[in-house]
């Protein structure tokens, strides 16, 4: 599925109105990809993929509260997000490096993180269904990316927030709680999907 929106996130470049941060989508994709993959090799041969995570979960963070901020800056203002940023990359990379480890998930700071999309995402939709219509939103690329934000972090809080006390829970609810975050992360991928070709006419470039 990253596959696949990476590829259709490449259409989404042929629509000139879109914002700037939609035009990075592809790059962020493309190296999300490869991070996958090398992980999943690491957990096939043995070996632990925490430290990959551990980094790669706080520059998606970085990437996605960035896009947050670029999306709602223009109708709310009550919070400076690019100060968000820096402080939620010091505290990360704090914790990381000197409270949890580099070889333990960062738990506590992927917690706050989940928190701080959830939270931009619901100020989006609160603002957004005050002043748009319902009918335009189809074709709303940010509405779609950040629903998909919004369904999988709020998801996902929950289920590798307790991703370090796991050992003793019983194995049909490790299962269920694996078959959730699969789902929730196809879902996201297949919302991104439909936020970057929302736009295109696809009837247009046939011709």
């Amino acid at each position: 599925m990253i596959f696949v929106s990476f590829v259709f996130s490449l259409f989404g470049l042929l629509v000139k109105e879109n914002r700037l941060i939609l035009r990075f989508f592809p790059v962020f994709l493309f190296v999300t990809l490869l991070i996958e993959y090398y992980s999943w090799k690491l957990s096939e041969s043995g070996k632990s993929n925490v430290i990959i995570y551990n980094f790669f979960t706080l520059a998606e963070f970085i990437f996605y509260l960035f896009f947050l901020k670029q999306v709602i800056a223009k109708f709310y203002r009550g919070v400076n997000i690019s100060v968000i940023i820096i402080v939620y990359s010091v505290l990360a990379g704090i914790n990381i490096f000197f409270i949890q480890g580099v070889k333990t998930f960062h738990t506590y700071t992927y917690l706050l993180g989940c928190l701080l999309i959830v939270i931009f995402c619901i100020i989006y939709f609160y603002h957004l269904f005050r002043s748009m219509r319902s009918d335009s939103l189809a074709k709303e690329s940010s509405f779609w990316i950040i629903t998909a934000l919004l369904f999988f972090y709020a998801c996902s809080l929950p289920i590798l927030g307790i991703t370090n006390f796991m050992t003793g829970i019983p194995s049909r609810y490790y299962k269920i709680m694996l078959f959730t975050l699969d789902f929730s992360n196809v879902l996201l991928y297949v919302l991104f999907t439909v936020g970057f070709i929302c736009k295109i006419n696809f009837r247009k470039l046939l011709r």
